[in-house]
Parts: structure tokens; C-alpha cells; sequence
């Protein structure tokens, strides 16, 4: 298990699928970036209301374009499939790391995933995160 590599972006193009573009869940308008940020990584809105990269415990959605601290952002959300990394399994949950990245193996604050593996190159965001996920037992 490890971290998933993104693509380079910048020579990729536009990570986005045709329908994430026009139908998948975003957050805009007047949303600052904290810092900067790259496309893929996962990012929450601080106490500030700017958009921050996540710590893992916390994530609102993901980025998809360069932005500059204080320019606008565009944060996509749940339903949003996009080109990422190359050789990923396919159906394999993508957990949220404390840098922003995501990871093939649980982490200490996400053991339930924010993503999946669709293909090879593709992931797909499948959920906020408000929190710490509960500890997972093996019930009786």
C-alpha cells in the first residue's frame, strides 16, 4: 500500500470527465484559497472560510485547477470523476492522507476512504469527511 502519485496536470490538461464537469456537486463563489494548491489535492474550508489542504480528518472536496493564495477556488465535491494516477486497481478505496494525498492503505484518520479507484487512471470523490471516522471493531 502507498501513495497514489498524481499525473502531471499541466501537461495532462484538465483532469475532468465530460459529466463531472457539467453535473458533479462543487462549492463556489467567493471561496479563497488559504494557499496555494495544486489539482488533486484534497482540501476543507478552515475557520477563516478559505479553502486549505486537508489534514486528512477534515475533507470538503478536491481541487482540480493551480490556484494562487487568494484567488478564487472551485472545491468539487461527491460525484466527481477525474483522471489521476496511472496504475491504480480498479475498485480500490483511496484514503485521505494528512498532506492532502490520497493513499491505497488506511490511514490514522481516514479508514473508511473518500475515493475509489473507477480504472487504471480515474478516481472517483465519493464523500466529505466532517471528522475523525469512528473506530471501526469486530462486533459480536
Amino acid at each position: 500500500m502507498a501513495e497514489v502519485t498524481p499525473i502531471n496536470f499541466a501537461r495532462e490538461g484538465s483532469p475532468l470527465d465530460f459529466a463531472s464537469q457539467h453535473h458533479a456537486a462543487r462549492l463556489s463563489g467567493n471561496l479563497k484559497a488559504a494557499a496555494d494548491l495544486t489539482p488533486g489535492t484534497l482540501v476543507f474550508i478552515n475557520s477563516d472560510g478559505e479553502v486549505a489542504v486537508s489534514d486528512g480528518t477534515v475533507v470538503h472536496g478536491i481541487v482540480v485547477s493551480d490556484y494562487k493564495a487568494g484567488e478564487e477556488v472551485t472545491v468539487f465535491q461527491e460525484g466527481t470523476r477525474l483522471r489521476y494516477s496511472t496504475g491504480m486497481t480498479p475498485g480500490a478505496p483511496l484514503y485521505a492522507r494528512a498532506d492532502g494525498g490520497l493513499d491505497t492503505a488506511e490511514q490514522g484518520n481516514d479508514n473508511v476512504g473518500v475515493a475509489f479507484a473507477v480504472s487504471s487512471t480515474d478516481i472517483q470523490f465519493t464523500r466529505v469527511k466532517l471528522g475523525a471516522d469512528p473506530v471501526q471493531s469486530g462486533g459480536n
